[in-house]
Order: C-alpha cells, then sequence, then structure tokens
C-alpha cells in the first residue's frame, strides 16, 4: 500500500489526458451543466444509445464542475459488477487526490468514510439497506443513477425521497439511460 501512495504522489494532483468529447456528447454535457447552473430544474438526464459515451459524458460533468467548486458525488447503480465498472470509468476525469470509494455488498465502508470521500459508487441494495436500518446518508451534491430507467423501483423511490433529490434544496439529480 505504501508503495502505491508514493506512486500516486509522483503523479501530482492532475486529471490525466482525457480525450475531447465528440459534438453529441458535448451538446450534453453542455446542457447538463445549464440546468446545473439555472438551479431551479435540480435534475437532467442523459439519453443516449449503447457505447455512445453516456459513463464519458457523466464523469466530464463531474470533472468540469468540480473545477469550479468541490462536489460530492453519490453513483448509484443496481448491480456490484456496474459499480466497480463506473468507478473505474471515472479515474480518468479525477485528480489524484480525489479519493473514491466503493459501496456495496462486499465494500462497506464506515460512516466516516462515507462522510469523507468525495465519490461513492454504490451499489442501490446496500443503500436502500443502510436507510431502512434508520441510518442516515452524508449530503451530496449530486446523485448519479445509471439505468435510470429503473427509477421507478421501490428501492431508488427511498433513496431520492430520503435525500430530497431533484428538489430545490437537495442534490442534483442526473440519470443515465439508453
Amino acid at each position: 500500500r505504501s508503495d502505491l501512495l508514493r506512486r500516486v504522489a509522483r503523479l501530482g494532483d492532475k486529471s490525466r489526458h482525457i480525450p475531447p468529447p465528440r459534438d453529441y456528447q458535448e451538446q450534453a454535457i453542455q446542457t447538463t451543466l445549464q440546468a446545473w447552473q439555472e438551479n431551479f430544474t435540480r435534475r437532467a438526464m442523459i439519453v443516449m444509445a449503447t457505447g455512445l459515451g453516456k459513463t464519458y459524458t457523466a464523469a466530464e460533468v463531474v470533472r468540469r464542475l468540480n473545477t469550479l467548486t468541490p462536489l460530492r458525488v453519490l453513483v448509484l447503480a443496481h448491480t456490484n459488477e456496474i459499480v466497480y465498472q463506473l468507478e473505474r470509468a471515472f479515474w480518468p476525469f479525477l485528480k489524484s487526490s480525489q479519493e473514491t470509494l466503493i459501496w456495496n455488498g462486499y465494500e462497506r465502508p464506515n460512516d466516516d468514510d462515507l462522510q469523507r470521500a468525495p465519490l461513492v459508487f454504490a451499489c442501490l441494495n446496500s443503500v436502500a439497506s443502510h436507510l431502512e436500518s434508520g441510518a442516515t446518508l452524508p449530503e451530496f451534491d449530486i446523485i448519479l443513477i445509471d439505468e435510470c430507467h429503473h427509477v421507478g423501483g421501490e428501492m431508488y423511490k427511498q433513496i431520492i425521497s430520503t435525500t430530497a433529490a431533484g428538489n430545490s434544496g437537495g442534490p442534483f439529480l442526473l440519470g443515465l439511460t439508453a
């Protein structure tokens, strides 16, 4: 672990080189940033066919917003495999100092870690179980929901209503779907 930390320290605190967005991705990025800045909508949805870069687009939105002010982001997915895939896909868009955290059936962070980590990649079931136990969630600036066409399910409804996501006082709600 200490060797890995030394290697990361040598990288400096900058994002890796990422390719520029395609025109259609840039349009989605700009529309999402506009929804964020207008602040009355408090939600946006990125709809693209499979393989066209929904995750890239969302990660670029988060990267650009993080250049303005540090954000706390909760990324929700319905399977562990997708949770890990999303975390890896976000890494190139982050500075080396930006910590990510996995929260699922295999990795269970404590409350202090959840409060500290700026990017939490979580499995829907883990977050819903946490709330059902009477615990609360830390405050997040953005809740990103992958495969948001599933959002009508009870667990999603519970998380969204508990955090007041999409409402004027709650986190910005960003959905991704094909």
